[in-house]
């Protein structure tokens, strides 16, 4: 892509990203959202939620959540889709004070979109 002059964009990363990691090749794909971090800067949204998913369908539950803590501090927006997935990821891994954690999230969005639809 590169070699004939076309330059990847966000919606490229998320995309071979995701791919990577549903295919099974999730440190390939983590490392291709590193590559992405370091050249970019943040990624966006969509793309930390796939790679949350392919670390989780990976069973790697701690190495997810440390990404859905990196995640929150940049301020991007958790789905709540992949909050779900993660939870049942965490309970799984016995990562009971994490899934704990994410539940509070959850439960947060939940109520933020309650309000919204409210006023």
């Amino acid at each position: 892509m590169q070699k004939q002059g076309l330059k990847p964009n966000t919606i490229t990363h998320t995309t071979m990203i995701s791919g990577l990691a549903r295919a099974g090749n999730v440190l390939e794909a983590k490392d291709l959202f590193e590559r992405f971090k370091s050249s970019w800067g943040i990624p966006d949204s969509m793309c930390y939620n796939a790679m949350i998913e392919g670390l989780n369908n990976a069973n790697k539950a701690m190495d997810a959540y440390i990404l859905f803590e990196e995640t929150r501090l940049k301020g991007c927006h958790i789905y709540s889709e992949t909050c779900v997935v993660f939870l049942d990821a965490l309970h799984k891994a016995d990562c009971l004070e994490q899934a704990a954690i994410v539940g509070a999230v959850l439960r947060e969005m939940a109520k933020s979109q309650h309000a919204t639809r409210l006023t």
